[in-house]
Order: structure tokens, then C-alpha cells, then sequence
């Protein structure tokens, strides 16, 4: 058995407000009515003065286009109307929900004809479609690059979008106790400086932003470039000594304790935002924070640093406080390391009783987990940190 040290002590931060669930602010019209259609919803976060925007932005661009062209050389243009453009939005949506591409969308018989009704392209011919996808602008087609500090704005294109997309998430409704931050990708596959790959992910390419949800809610979201890096923070973040990723954690967070001062927030992170000095700021400032970690990474306690394929009683715990910080070593089917400020260590309060699998014939410790499960028992119940359940 290695010689590691036992759980401390640990005086974790107690929340000032007790733990509540997320609510919804929905304007007042809603609460009249029976039934709360998809379209109606739609309609909160792209309003009517958001379509205009669309439709006169659209319709500036081929106009500006044309401009000094011969006339054998101009296109043919129609203005886009309303209609032109929800259809437009619905068979951009329709194709990506059923992953279908444009070229084979208006095939006939295909598999993406709905049992009832008729799809959107039904409504909008291909040609229409494919006219309007190559004059759509959300901003007008001069809109800066840079921002006022003369810093690259990459995405000022959307940003009217952007904006108002940020205002209304946080407008119809207000976060429970418990949020996260993570990394999220919107598939693009054209070309562009500013794209991310990630081939380990579910959506292996495109624009990648910081985002803060809570049960699949995003209520706050940060643009980052590949070339260019993430979006400035505010001020205070930018003081910290801390690396850019872990100081968009912090203005993330910042930012929602700004807009709901008397609650409190429980922030979760996964191992790519974790590390010790975050956590000990982020405590500083009464923000309650747990996530995953990397032994590799700054400040994490060297006592704990064990191999991957250490040899440890199964569900071994040890554990280690710094800087109001506490990292517990847990062993599942292999080691799992955690940093909290909201958790305790040790103590009955630390522990919870959830049904356990025994873990895989392939695992780690799968031999280490015979002298907790009787023979032939693949589940049983067991204490389990509440660090690693949270």
C-alpha cells in the first residue's frame, strides 16, 4: 500500500442561500395561455425586430453585390420577404436535426419526408433557397472587425444575434443553484481560420464557445477563436494571475453573481478548467466551485500523484487540503482525482449511499473489488464521496 496521507479536516464554504432549482421568467402573455406552442418559443429569442434586421441586411447585400456589374453579368434577385426567410430558417434547422445535407434535401422520396404534413421545402424551391443562403447577412455588410479598442472582432458578422441571443437567455429564466461551464462546438465544416477541431468529440469541427448552463440550459455563452484565442474578458478577470481559459471561467461566473446578487452559485467544471489556484480565487470571492483535475497540473498536491494503474483498495480514499482547497483520491476502477470547495473529506457528511457496478473484467482494479462483492454480484450499494456524486 502506498503511503499516502489520511483524509483532513476540511472546512468547506457553506452556501448563503439554500439550494433551489431553476425558474422561468416568461412574459406575463404566457401565463394566459393553455398550451405553449415551439414556435412561440422560437418567437421569444428571434423577435420580430430581430427578423427585420435579418430582412433588410439580407437585402441590402446582393444590392451592394451588384452594383457596377454589367447586366448580362447581374444576378437575378428577388427581395426576401418574412415568409422567404422563417422557411429558409425551418429547412436550415429541418436538415440539421435529420442530417441531411442541401444537394440531397429536395431528392424526391427521400428519407427525410415527415409521416404528416409537408416538409418545409415544399414550400421554398431549391433554387429560392440556395439564393437566399448566398446573400443571407445578419449585420450589415460593412460592419467593423475590430472593436473599439482596436481589438479583431472575428465574429461581428453575428454579432446582433450574438447579443440578442445573450439577453434573452439570461432574461427568460434564472439558473438554479447548481451550474456548469464547459466547452460546446456548432458544426462547420467550410473553411476558416477561426474553426476548432476536436476529433475526440461528438461534433469534431467548428466554432467553439465557453459555455455556462444548467440542465441543458445556456444561459451565458463566450466566442473563442483558433486563431485569434477566446473573446477579452472583463477587467477584474483580466487581472488575475491565472491562464486565459481559467480567467473566462471566472468572468463567466462573475457575470451571473453580477445579475443575481442574493443567490449563490455551486459552479462545476470538468478537468480541462480545474486547477487549484482557480478554485482558491474563485473561494476567495464566496464562489463555490468542484470539478475533475489533472495531477499534472498547478497546485495539484504531489502526495496524492499516484500511477494510473496503482494498485489500491477498492474505493480508497485520501485526500489532501491547500490554500482552502480540498483534491480527494478516489479509487474506482482506476484512481479518480477531484478538487472542491463546497465538499467535505471526511465525516459522515461526506459519504452517500448510491448502487455500484462492479467494474469490467479489463479494468484497473477489477481483482480489488472481489473483497467488496459477494461472488456473482455485478451491483450493490455503496458509500460513495459526495464530491464524486455531486
Amino acid at each position: 500500500m502506498l503511503d499516502l496521507p489520511k483524509l483532513p479536516t476540511f472546512n468547506h464554504l457553506q452556501p448563503v442561500v439554500p439550494p433551489y432549482k431553476a425558474w422561468n421568467r416568461l412574459p406575463i402573455s404566457f401565463s394566459e395561455l393553455d398550451a405553449i406552442t415551439p414556435i412561440q418559443i422560437f418567437n421569444l429569442f428571434l423577435t420580430n425586430s430581430i427578423m427585420g434586421q435579418l430582412i433588410a441586411n439580407t437585402n441590402s447585400y446582393p444590392q451592394q453585390q451588384l452594383l457596377g456589374l454589367e447586366k448580362e453579368r447581374q444576378r437575378s434577385w428577388q427581395p426576401v420577404t418574412a415568409q422567404d426567410l422563417y422557411l429558409w430558417l425551418a429547412i436550415q434547422i429541418h436538415m440539421g436535426l435529420i442530417g441531411v445535407p442541401p444537394e440531397r434535401y429536395w431528392m424526391k422520396n427521400g428519407v427525410y419526408l415527415p409521416k404528416d404534413g409537408l416538409p418545409p421545402a415544399a414550400y421554398l424551391h431549391k433554387t429560392r433557397f440556395q439564393e437566399i443562403r448566398r446573400f443571407f447577412h445578419v449585420s450589415p455588410y460593412n460592419s467593423p472587425t475590430e472593436t473599439p479598442e482596436g481589438l479583431p472582432c472575428w465574429h461581428s458578422k453575428v454579432d446582433i444575434q450574438l447579443e440578442q441571443l445573450r439577453f434573452f437567455s439570461q432574461q427568460y429564466q434564472v439558473p438554479g443553484s447548481n451550474v456548469t461551464i464547459d466547452e460546446a462546438m456548432i458544426l462547420f465544416t467550410g473553411r476558416s481560420i477561426h474553426i476548432t477541431k476536436m476529433p475526440d468529440k461528438p461534433i469534431t469541427q467548428g466554432y467553439k464557445f465557453f459555455c455556462m448552463a444548467e440542465k441543458g440550459y445556456i444561459s451565458k455563452f463566450h466566442p473563442s477563436s483558433n486563431a485569434v484565442g477566446e473573446d477579452p474578458v472583463d477587467v477584474e478577470s483580466r487581472l488575475l494571475q491565472l491562464t486565459d481559459t481559467r480567467k473566462m471561467v471566472h468572468h463567466l461566473i462573475r457575470h451571473l453573481q453580477q445579475r443575481h446578487r442574493k443567490l449563490s452559485f455551486n459552479v462545476y467544471v470538468d478537468k480541462f478548467f480545474t486547477t487549484q489556484p482557480l478554485l482558491a480565487e474563485l473561494r476567495r470571492r464566496r464562489i463555490e466551485a468542484c470539478g475533475t483535475c489533472r495531477k499534472q497540473l498547478r497546485g495539484f498536491p504531489k502526495v496524492l500523484n499516484v500511477r494510473k494503474n496503482a494498485k489500491l483498495q477498492y474505493h480508497f480514499r485520501r485526500g489532501a487540503v491547500n490554500d482552502g482547497v480540498a483534491t480527494l483520491l478516489w479509487m474506482d476502477s482506476s484512481p479518480v482525482t477531484m478538487t472542491s470547495t463546497i465538499h467535505p473529506l471526511s465525516g459522515e457528511d461526506s459519504l452517500v449511499l448510491r448502487m455500484g457496478k462492479h467494474p469490467g473484467n479489463k479494468s484497473t482494479n477489477a481483482s480489488g473489488a472481489n473483497s467488496t462483492f459477494l461472488l456473482g454480484e455485478r451491483q450493490k450499494e455503496l458509500d460513495i464521496p459526495v464530491i464524486v456524486d455531486a
